[in-house]
């Protein structure tokens, strides 16, 4: 994955919403990533950063949540471990570490229509071999993708 860098992460405190839409990301450019470890999006966080209305929306001022999983898609049927849009069966000892998520902006339209929607990252599965040991895919999460 290209454009993340250790100087742009962020620190989110627990419990706190710490992106603010009229602050923006302070010292996020475009094209760079900022990770968010276990973060989700609720409508009571309005006022607060706003996610884009959906796959198509292109707006600078707005960000889509990514979440990493090795799936292609949604239609795969994975375990919950490997991060599944939907959990299923979740057992009380089922192990659910790694759950994380990658906030990135929606585009780069400046508000005037011409901007390009930007997607979530993919990457290939892990291929130690040639040095690839990470398998960083994410695949949207929020806004939700558009229905089949």
């Amino acid at each position: 994955m290209t454009g993340a860098r250790e100087a742009d992460v962020q620190t989110v405190e627990k419990g706190k919403a710490a992106l603010r839409a009229e602050e923006g990301l302070p010292g996020l450019k475009p094209g760079e990533v900022l990770l968010v470890e276990n973060t989700r999006f609720y409508k009571e966080e309005e006022g607060k950063a706003k996610l884009a209305d959906d796959a198509t929306d292109a707006r600078a001022s707005r960000y889509r949540v990514c979440r990493y999983t090795p799936a292609t898609s949604d239609a795969q049927v994975i375990p919950n471990q490997w991060h599944p849009r939907n959990y299923s069966n979740v057992t009380p000892t089922e192990q659910l570490t790694n759950q994380n998520f990658l906030v990135i902006r929606a585009g780069d339209d400046p508000g005037d229509g011409t901007g390009t929607a930007f997607t979530c990252p993919t990457d290939v599965p892990a291929d130690p071999a040639t040095g690839d040991f990470v398998n960083s895919n994410t695949l949207p999460h929020q806004p939700p993708p558009a229905s089949p």
